[in-house]
């Protein structure tokens, strides 16, 4: 199933409590979050291989040339199809320190693939594309995982900000593709109505979860910057893509 009209299987109705005539306030992003983690174990997602089949079936990952996927344990399968399907793979390493590592999948036979997935620096199948170069070819899909998701689009994460830096060092360094996709992959009841946002986070223009995947209203492509006034010298020292970034944004200012 792929449209814009599809009801998710249990999915949740709203991120507001009723009690008689009153409604509560929304949660706050992060106890909602608490709330959505108590009913499940951290990286569990019922069906993920038939979730892995959906999103095969879906047109933007058909078209895909070159994808972006979360290196979480539930989205393995979704890695391993991509390499499959003769796509290549981009994999952001942990808190992207050694940023991203870059699989292609005629270099890689069957029985590695799965060694190869893998989102370690030492990665013996992937390469650290220079950061100084277009890469090639660009990422016109990115997959990730999320706590929750609404129809809007808006998207709650862990809290630590993986997916909106990951797409804003994309961006910066000239790799994505003018008009990509992002997928966000969950279960059922982790699709509500309505999530709290900021005006920086990134929206996902598709769900899917195991029965459906659903268009969002979000149509505008990622616009995520990398706020440098929220890091300290430090991460950025420790993190090899943003310490490129941060070098570069320096020398255009002198």
């Amino acid at each position: 199933m792929e449209n814009s009209t599809a009801k998710f299987k249990g999915g949740r109705k709203s991120n507001r409590r009723r009690q008689g005539e009153n409604t509560v306030p929304p949660l706050t992003k992060e106890a909602l979050r608490q709330e959505i983690l108590s009913r499940k174990q951290a990286g569990d997602l019922p069906d993920a291989g038939r979730t892995a089949e959906r999103l095969r079936k879906l047109t933007p990952y058909r078209k895909a040339l070159c994808v972006l996927c979360s290196p979480a344990r539930e989205l393995q399968q979704v890695r391993l199809n991509t390499l499959a399907d003769g796509k290549k793979l981009l994999l952001p390493t942990p808190f992207l320190q050694k940023g991203f590592l870059f699989l292609d999948p005629r270099g890689i036979s069957p029985s590695k693939r799965l060694k190869a997935v893998q989102p370690h620096p030492g990665n013996p199948f992937a390469a650290r594309p220079p950061y100084q170069k277009p890469l090639a070819p660009p990422v016109d899909l990115i997959v990730s995982d999320a706590v929750a998701a609404a129809r809007d689009g808006s998207l709650l994460g862990d809290g630590r900000g993986h997916l909106d830096l990951q797409v804003a060092a994309l961006r910066e360094l000239r790799w994505l593709h003018p008009a990509v996709q992002i997928v966000v992959v969950l279960d059922d009841d982790s699709v509500l109505e309505a999530l709290p946002v900021e005006a920086y986070d990134v929206r996902a223009h598709w769900i899917v979860t195991p029965s459906a995947a659903v268009r969002t209203s979000c149509i505008e492509p990622p616009g995520a910057t990398i706020l440098w006034e929220r890091l300290d010298r430090k991460t950025v020292r420790r993190n090899d893509v943003l310490f490129h970034l941060r070098g570069r944004s320096i020398d255009k200012r002198t």
